[in-house]
């Protein structure tokens, strides 16, 4: 497994470890729990966001006492392997896998407080099209709902109307340039999330059962 030996290597040649691990994830869970503290915000901060992020959303996501010290951390995490510097002047994951152990070591409210964080920044800035968009910011209000589900907290109407609104525009924009299998991930999705008698469901149910037909979704 080529992953599993360069982060073995950067590993041993950080003096992060005297074994090597049985697993590539218990490799990478190793490596993220030896990191000094800055360096392991920054990485959560980095698989909140995405694949790749720029500058100025790790500026956003990271906890103001580590903003002062981004740039060192960075280039200890692009030494050690564990993110890499772009041509658009931003950062990413070198493999899907190492983002997925640094989102998993994150607790749950961190998760919520960082998806929050991450769709508010987003709204702000824009530059995508709308209906992409769309699509993020819905992704991460999704994943703070869910995250705030997993936690046992009382459900927050005002954010689940929210993700589920932005899924649900989205879905449309999908449906409008005939893609019927986006539409229909959305629409399933906006449903999920939006609480109880929100005024959308009525629309955003029948236009799921009209995508699902020519999806195969039959049973839906």
């Amino acid at each position: 497994n080529p992953l599993f030996a360069e982060q073995l290597l950067a590993a041993l040649a950080n003096a992060e470890t005297d074994a090597i691990p049985a697993t590539l994830r218990g490799l990478l869970a190793a490596r993220i729990d030896r990191l000094g503290p800055g360096e392991r915000d920054l990485l959560r901060a980095a698989a909140v966001a995405g694949d790749h992020l720029s500058s100025e959303a790790l500026q956003i996501l990271a906890p103001d006492e580590a903003r002062p010290f981004l740039a060192r951390n960075m280039e200890s995490l692009a030494r050690k392997r564990l993110l890499r510097y772009t041509e658009q002047k931003g950062v990413e994951f070198p493999h899907g896998l190492i983002r997925d152990a640094a989102y998993q070591s994150l607790t749950r409210r961190d998760r919520v407080r960082l998806h929050l964080a991450f769709a508010e920044w987003l709204e702000d800035t824009g530059g995508a099209p709308r209906d992409e968009l769309d699509a993020v910011v819905g992704h991460h209000l999704e994943q703070a709902v869910i995250n705030r589900r997993h936690l046992g907290l009382p459900g927050d109407g005002a954010l689940e109307a929210r993700a589920g609104t932005k899924l649900a525009s989205a879905a449309s924009r999908a449906y409008a340039r005939f893609d019927m299998s986006a539409a229909s991930n959305l629409l399933a999705r906006a449903l999920d999330i939006l609480p109880d008698g929100h005024p959308l469901i009525p629309t955003a149910t029948q236009r799921l059962a009209e995508v699902s037909l020519p999806v195969g979704e039959h049973s839906r």
